[in-house]
């Protein structure tokens, strides 16, 4: 399996993850009961734990290793909260109060929401619906605008969306590659998009940037080959007019 491959199916897995604990408590995200043993709390956190550990995903991109790290810091919240009995009875008495959860536990749960948001957006782009993915992809950057992958997702379904809006959509791609410098895919819409501008060059410079990045991307190297072969029809076209 190459590692684009393997980062996809890490990060399906974790979004499934954030999906369940996004707008969930420490007993949901925990998955045990609010009568629940020490026992059983230690015995669940010991199974989240081990399939989200950073350690897991020593391999993986930025983008995944990211994600299970802000996953797994929810599950440590929850489990340093419902282990101590002193901390999980004064929780369980806020959820019957109505409570808000405490700030960096909102910004965790945003950032999962996000992420969900992020893969619905991918999914619909794949389904051929750019304008969906656009409104993903937007709610997405609102709830995490430190992302750089989302500002260059949404600036790129704008340009399938609404392909006259090019510019437009090429800062916000740009941001993102200012945001996430180490990914491929904002270069690579970045060079789609200027290669549509008819800006060859600089189109090649930022698909070899992505295999820089990212040396087994299929849709860097077709691209460059794209363009080879478009140079070489342009020099083969000009010789014949020029032996005429």
């Amino acid at each position: 399996m190459g590692s684009s491959e393997s980062d996809v199916r890490l990060r399906v897995e974790l979004a499934a993850m954030a999906e369940r604990m996004g707008g969930a408590d420490f007993f949901e995200i925990l998955g045990v009961s609010h009568d629940a043993s020490p026992e059983n709390i230690e015995s669940a956190y010991a199974e989240l734990a081990r399939s989200v550990h950073p350690d897991r995903f020593s391999g993986a991109s930025g983008a995944v290793k990211q994600l299970a790290a802000d996953v797994f810091k929810l599950v440590e919240e929850a489990y340093e909260t419902l282990s101590d009995a002193k901390r999980r009875a004064a929780y369980r008495q806020g959820l019957q109060a109505g409570a808000r959860p405490r700030p960096e536990v909102e910004a965790a749960q945003r950032v999962l929401k996000a992420e969900v948001l992020f893969q619905r957006g991918e999914s619909r782009l794949r389904e051929g619906n750019p304008l969906g993915a656009l409104e993903c992809f937007h709610n997405a950057v609102r709830l995490h605008p430190d992302e750089g992958e989302y500002h260059a997702y949404q600036g790129w379904a704008h340009y399938l969306a609404r392909p006259e809006e090019l510019d437009e959509a090429i800062a916000l791609v740009r941001e993102g590659a200012k945001l996430a410098f180490d990914r491929p895919m904002p270069y690579l819409f970045l060079g789609r998009m200027v290669k549509a501008q008819g800006r060859m060059e600089m189109a090649e410079k930022l698909f070899t940037r992505v295999l820089q990045i990212q040396p087994d991307s299929v849709e860097g190297l077709r691209e460059l080959r794209l363009i080879e072969a478009e140079r070489k029809k342009s020099k083969g076209l000009l010789a014949r007019l020029l032996g005429r």
